[in-house]
């Protein structure tokens, strides 16, 4: 999917662009159940939310 947000080949040409970007609480790589690691982009202390971002949350980095 993240292929597919950067290249913006389904986006309308003269549409808004997409900025994928991991974030996570340390820059630790971060292996995926499937065995892919990734780097984060940046950390979620310098995060600034607002309408425009959207930040997905795995249920495994759920704390209950």
């Amino acid at each position: 999917m993240a292929s597919e947000l950067s290249s913006s080949r389904f986006f309308k040409k003269d549409g808004l662009q997409v900025l994928l970007k991991t974030v996570s609480y340390s820059k630790d790589p971060i292996q995926s159940m499937g065995g892919m690691t990734i780097v984060p982009d940046c950390l979620i202390a310098y995060v600034v939310v607002s309408e425009k971002n959207i930040l997905p949350q795995s249920r495994k980095s759920l704390k209950d």
